[in-house]
């Protein structure tokens, strides 16, 4: 099973990701994979972090400016994308679901990090992910033709169909109440 959302920036991807694997948590479901934070600096984003749902790990994905390669206005740093790549991987040993945000122009520009997404994405675990809703990027590009959109009216709703679809597909059923 494979769950895709996307939607336009700042519509809450990332936070309805958060949610969903705060319900699967509390219901003794081992939740694996990473999900990227913004940065702010007063109200100026400054970049996005890495937070490792296993593990609780943090790391800096990408900042405003640097020499690193870059994406658009941010430089991707490489601490960051050794987490994600370390969250993916030990999700597919671990984890009875993985939970990966985002399919976007920043994990798929770095290779290794590429290569994991696809082998989550290729893996039979239950799989719940944000997609870029422009990247032209094929891994991104063919998860958008199943993905749910994401709009203001659906997001709160959203939270528990995603849960209770995982809980039916991790546990055989989903009359649990989350």
């Amino acid at each position: 099973m494979k769950l895709f959302v996307t939607g336009p920036p700042g519509i809450g991807k990332t936070t309805l990701l958060a949610r969903v694997a705060d319900r699967l948590k509390a219901a003794g479901v081992r939740v694996g994979g990473f999900i990227t934070l913004e940065v702010r600096e007063v109200a100026r984003r400054i970049g996005f972090d890495v937070l490792d749902l296993m593990t609780g790990a943090r790391a800096p994905l990408a900042r405003v400016g640097g020499d690193e390669p870059r994406v658009g206005r941010y430089a991707l740093k490489k601490e960051g994308l050794l987490l994600a790549r370390k969250a993916l991987t030990s999700a597919l040993k671990e984890a009875d679901v993985i939970l990966l945000d985002e399919i976007g122009p920043m994990e798929l520009k770095d290779e290794p990090l590429a290569a994991a997404i696809e082998t989550a994405l290729e893996s039979k675990k239950p799989l719940v992910a944000s997609v870029h809703a422009k990247s032209a990027h094929p891994l991104a590009a063919a998860a958008r033709k199943t993905a749910i959109w994401l709009n203001e009216e659906n997001r709160d709703a959203l939270v528990n169909e995603l849960s209770k679809k995982v809980l039916e597909v991790v546990r055989g059923s989903a009359k649990e109440d989350l």
